[in-house]
């Protein structure tokens, strides 16, 4: 026991858009062939969300999702409800949040922050940015940019908590189906080990100490709707939509209820102090057994 409380503390992952071993079995598999076009390998047509592996350990939340995300501007968009005061139907008048003033979140799913990535592959780069709800209002911060292809760090922004973004977008897509329609080769989206990686310390979302809900989404880049500042949301959400739904569209008047309520949640994994106290509580007890 005490070996398996070792193997916790030194869990630390590599962020470099490669899934590791370590994050274990996939939290959620995608439903639906994707509407943004099937991945044809790097920074090439297509996004697609295939399936999310995630762990709260050592004091930083790390999410993997494979995949591809087109080097066009389009996004990769995460909400996160961290039991802090958030907001459910969203009305951000901040740069990140305007385009999606007008979005109804799944019931009972209130978005204390928001991480997003996008990139340009012709630019060679990735762009990260983060808002955070306080006080009735969202406030944004540009993290910082890195090579549209590569492991890690952000450059360039305010990250003071070190948020980790890794994008390997190599893969060619397995989501060939028509667009909305079942997946049905979910084995092959579990062999698919490349995409978007993050490691985000709990600070950085507010000091969290218990578990964490998260929508995450693949979206277009912003842009004016007869004059409304909106964005268009594709249909690759985590937890997956309802067989037959296409792009979504313009975020104005969405609610997820209408789709399921996709979200999924990541409870942390017991510190190793905690799991060292366990594992002598456990000796303990065993002696008192062999004393009896």
């Amino acid at each position: 026991m005490l070996a398996l409380a070792a193997a916790a503390a030194s869990n630390a992952q590599v962020i470099d858009g490669t899934k590791d071993a370590s994050y274990g079995a996939a939290i959620a598999v995608q439903t639906i062939n994707t509407g943004f076009g099937v991945a044809d390998g790097l920074g090439g047509n297509g996004s697609e969300l295939d399936a999310v592996y995630g762990m709260i350990t050592g004091g930083t939340l790390y999410l993997m999702f494979t995949g591809d995300l087109q080097g066009n501007g389009n996004h990769l968009d995460l909400f996160f409800d961290t039991g802090a005061a958030g907001q459910n139907a969203l009305t951000g008048t901040s740069t990140l949040m305007t385009p999606f003033n007008g979005f109804t979140l799944s019931t009972g799913f209130n978005a204390s922050q928001f991480l997003t990535i996008n990139g340009n592959v012709t630019g060679n780069a990735l762009y990260a940015d983060q808002s955070t709800y306080s006080g009735g209002a969202w406030t944004d911060t540009y993290l910082g940019t890195q090579g549209f292809s590569g492991a890690g760090t952000l450059t360039g922004g305010t990250n003071t908590d070190n948020v980790l973004v890794g994008l390997n977008d190599t893969n060619v897509g397995v989501q060939t189906g028509a667009a909305g329609t079942a997946i049905t080769n979910s084995a092959a989206l579990l062999a698919v080990n490349t995409g978007m990686e993050f490691g985000i310390p709990l600070a950085a979302l507010g000091s969290p100490t218990g578990a964490i809900k998260i929508i995450a989404e693949i979206s277009g880049s912003p842009y004016s709707n007869n004059g409304v500042q909106t964005t268009y949301l594709s249909n690759q959400f985590f937890t997956g939509l309802p067989v037959g739904t296409g792009n979504i569209g313009p975020t104005q008047g969405v609610n997820l209820d209408t789709y399921g309520n996709p979200f999924f949640t990541i409870t942390p994994a017991p510190e190793p102090a905690s799991m060292i106290g366990i594992a002598l509580g456990a000796a303990a007890l065993l002696r008192r057994r062999k004393r009896a």
